[in-house]
Protein backbone atom coordinates (compact mmCIF):
# COMPACT_ATOMS: atom_id res chain seq x y z
CA UNK A 1 0.00 0.00 0.00
CA UNK A 2 1.23 3.34 -0.94
CA UNK A 3 0.12 7.31 -0.49
CA UNK A 4 -0.99 8.22 -4.01
CA UNK A 5 -1.55 12.11 -2.75
CA UNK A 6 -3.41 13.93 0.11
CA UNK A 7 -6.02 16.76 -0.93
CA UNK A 8 -6.83 20.29 0.00
CA UNK A 9 -9.88 22.74 -0.57
CA UNK A 10 -8.21 25.91 -1.50
CA UNK A 11 -9.58 29.44 -1.32
CA UNK A 12 -7.47 30.87 -4.42
CA UNK A 13 -5.94 28.26 -6.67
CA UNK A 14 -3.52 30.53 -8.39
CA UNK A 15 -1.96 31.27 -5.06
CA UNK A 16 -1.69 28.07 -3.33
CA UNK A 17 -0.32 27.00 -6.76
CA UNK A 18 2.79 30.00 -6.36
CA UNK A 19 2.94 28.68 -2.60
CA UNK A 20 3.51 25.14 -3.58
CA UNK A 21 5.03 25.29 -7.11
CA UNK A 22 7.11 28.68 -6.78
CA UNK A 23 8.10 28.01 -2.92
CA UNK A 24 8.22 24.31 -2.62
CA UNK A 25 9.76 24.08 -6.01
CA UNK A 26 6.81 21.03 -7.00
CA UNK A 27 5.84 20.53 -10.46
CA UNK A 28 2.38 20.89 -11.74
CA UNK A 29 2.17 17.17 -12.62
CA UNK A 30 -1.75 17.29 -14.02
CA UNK A 31 -5.11 18.67 -13.28
CA UNK A 32 -8.90 18.53 -14.45
CA UNK A 33 -12.04 20.63 -14.23
CA UNK A 34 -15.46 18.73 -13.41
CA UNK A 35 -18.53 20.19 -12.79
CA UNK A 36 -16.80 24.06 -12.49
CA UNK A 37 -14.18 23.16 -9.99
CA UNK A 38 -10.48 23.36 -11.14
CA UNK A 39 -8.34 20.34 -9.31
CA UNK A 40 -4.49 20.03 -9.59
CA UNK A 41 -1.95 17.84 -8.65
CA UNK A 42 1.26 19.16 -7.32
CA UNK A 43 4.42 17.46 -6.52
CA UNK A 44 8.00 16.22 -6.16
CA UNK A 45 8.63 14.35 -9.36
CA UNK A 46 8.65 10.86 -7.76
CA UNK A 47 6.63 10.11 -5.00
CA UNK A 48 2.91 11.48 -3.60
CA UNK A 49 1.25 14.29 -4.84
CA UNK A 50 -0.91 17.50 -3.39
CA UNK A 51 -4.39 17.61 -4.27
CA UNK A 52 -5.02 21.40 -4.33
CA UNK A 53 -8.70 21.93 -5.37
CA UNK A 54 -11.23 25.60 -5.81
CA UNK A 55 -14.41 25.78 -5.44
CA UNK A 56 -16.53 28.64 -6.42
CA UNK A 57 -19.60 27.51 -5.35
CA UNK A 58 -18.28 26.59 -1.95
CA UNK A 59 -17.84 30.15 0.18
CA UNK A 60 -17.42 28.46 3.45
CA UNK A 61 -14.04 28.99 5.48
CA UNK A 62 -11.18 26.55 4.69
CA UNK A 63 -10.67 24.87 8.01
CA UNK A 64 -7.13 24.97 8.47
CA UNK A 65 -4.54 24.98 11.61
CA UNK A 66 -4.82 27.30 14.26
CA UNK A 67 -2.19 29.81 14.41
CA UNK A 68 1.33 28.28 16.29
CA UNK A 69 -0.20 25.20 17.18
CA UNK A 70 2.36 22.79 15.84
CA UNK A 71 0.20 19.82 16.61
CA UNK A 72 -2.25 20.33 14.79
CA UNK A 73 -5.41 18.85 14.06
CA UNK A 74 -4.17 17.81 10.47
CA UNK A 75 -0.43 18.59 8.91
CA UNK A 76 1.40 17.34 5.61
CA UNK A 77 4.49 16.45 6.82
CA UNK A 78 6.96 16.57 3.38
CA UNK A 79 10.53 15.39 3.36
CA UNK A 80 13.49 17.82 2.21
CA UNK A 81 16.25 16.52 0.60
CA UNK A 82 18.31 19.09 0.08
CA UNK A 83 19.22 21.96 2.98
CA UNK A 84 16.08 22.39 4.76
CA UNK A 85 17.14 26.24 6.04
CA UNK A 86 17.67 27.29 2.46
CA UNK A 87 14.68 25.23 1.47
CA UNK A 88 12.80 27.59 4.26
CA UNK A 89 14.50 30.67 3.27
CA UNK A 90 13.57 30.18 -0.40
CA UNK A 91 9.96 29.34 0.86
CA UNK A 92 9.49 32.27 2.94
CA UNK A 93 10.85 35.19 0.36
CA UNK A 94 8.82 33.83 -2.58
CA UNK A 95 5.85 33.52 -0.96
CA UNK A 96 5.79 35.18 2.35
CA UNK A 97 3.92 32.58 4.46
CA UNK A 98 3.19 32.36 7.80
CA UNK A 99 5.72 30.72 10.15
CA UNK A 100 4.14 28.42 12.73
CA UNK A 101 7.66 27.06 13.27
CA UNK A 102 11.02 28.33 12.98
CA UNK A 103 13.76 25.44 11.62
CA UNK A 104 15.27 23.73 14.45
CA UNK A 105 17.29 20.05 15.12
CA UNK A 106 15.50 17.80 17.13
CA UNK A 107 17.39 14.77 19.19
CA UNK A 108 14.95 11.71 18.55
CA UNK A 109 17.39 9.09 20.57
CA UNK A 110 18.18 7.08 17.33
CA UNK A 111 18.38 10.32 15.15
CA UNK A 112 18.22 13.74 14.60
CA UNK A 113 16.20 15.64 12.37
CA UNK A 114 16.00 19.54 11.38
CA UNK A 115 12.09 20.35 11.06
CA UNK A 116 10.11 23.56 10.56
CA UNK A 117 6.17 24.19 10.20
CA UNK A 118 4.99 26.91 7.62
CA UNK A 119 0.84 26.97 6.87
CA UNK A 120 0.46 26.81 3.25
CA UNK A 121 -2.06 30.73 1.75
CA UNK A 122 -5.08 28.78 3.64
CA UNK A 123 -3.32 27.86 6.94
CA UNK A 124 -2.58 24.23 6.28
CA UNK A 125 0.23 22.98 8.43
CA UNK A 126 3.09 21.94 6.39
CA UNK A 127 6.00 20.82 8.15
CA UNK A 128 9.18 20.46 6.53
CA UNK A 129 12.18 17.98 7.75
CA UNK A 130 15.49 16.92 6.73
CA UNK A 131 16.76 13.86 8.37
CA UNK A 132 20.33 14.53 9.22
CA UNK A 133 23.22 11.59 9.48
CA UNK A 134 24.96 10.03 12.24
CA UNK A 135 23.86 9.47 15.87
CA UNK A 136 22.69 12.57 17.96
CA UNK A 137 25.44 14.53 19.59
CA UNK A 138 26.47 12.58 23.15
Amino acid sequence: MEVIHTAFRVTDLDRSKEFYIDGLGFDEKWGFVEDGVEHVYVGPKTGSDIHIFEDPSNDAPVEASSGNNIHADHSVCLLVDEDLQERFETLVARTNCHVILEPKTIDLGTHRNTITFVADPDGHAIELIERLEGPPPE
